[in-house]
């Protein structure tokens, strides 16, 4: 089992990840989006959010629909502890967040800027969290034990009752609110 970094799913293999998603959002129906999915260099199909329900697999083929299947059999929610089968539109949705707050990273970095991940109360898993850039003056890029520090003394929106730092993914997400060892 492989846990993916971002929302701590497990999986039963590597390489299946959205590689690509357009946004679909209109005003009247709310976030929609469609995602292709691959499993390493094959095109297993489609996920689609049309914001009126649970996010669907559109496969390529019956070939990708057993992929999928298989896949999703294999995986494991961060939040069951008694390490059930997921229901698809679950495995479906943390694939796209795992892509999105992947995204987030990568672009964060590419600025020079690390990234805190808030969770403000009444935070939802659909709704996905703040991502706040934090940049560390005078330090050279990426220092995560210095980025750690000053972190730590952020000022966080109000009502966030948790937020991570990423620390690379030697590290990944490590937590900063409330503070290491307070609960």
């Amino acid at each position: 089992m492989i846990g993916l970094p971002h929302t701590g799913m497990g999986v039963p293999r590597a390489g299946v990840r959205i590689t690509q998603v357009e946004d679909l959002t209109t005003l009247v129906d709310g976030p929609a989006w469609r995602a292709r999915l691959h499993d390493g260099p094959t095109l297993l199909g489609y996920l689609l959010q049309d914001g009126s329900g649970a996010t669907v697999f559109e496969p390529e083929d019956p070939s990708a629909r057993r992929t999928m299947a298989e896949f999703t059999a294999g995986c494991r929610l961060p939040w069951d502890q008694e390490n059930t089968e997921p229901l698809a539109e679950f495995v479906h949705d943390l694939l796209k967040t795992e892509h999105d707050q992947a995204d987030a990273v990568a672009a964060a970095h590419r600025r020079g800027h690390y990234l805190i991940r808030a969770a403000p109360l009444g935070f939802e898993m659909y709704d996905g969290p703040m991502m706040l850039p934090l940049t560390v003056p005078d330090g050279v890029f990426p220092d995560y034990r210095s980025a750690y520090e000053a972190a730590l003394r952020v000022e966080l929106p109000p009502r966030v009752f948790r937020a991570e730092l990423w620390m690379g993914q030697a590290r990944g997400w490590v937590r900063i609110r409330p503070e290491p060892g307070v609960h």
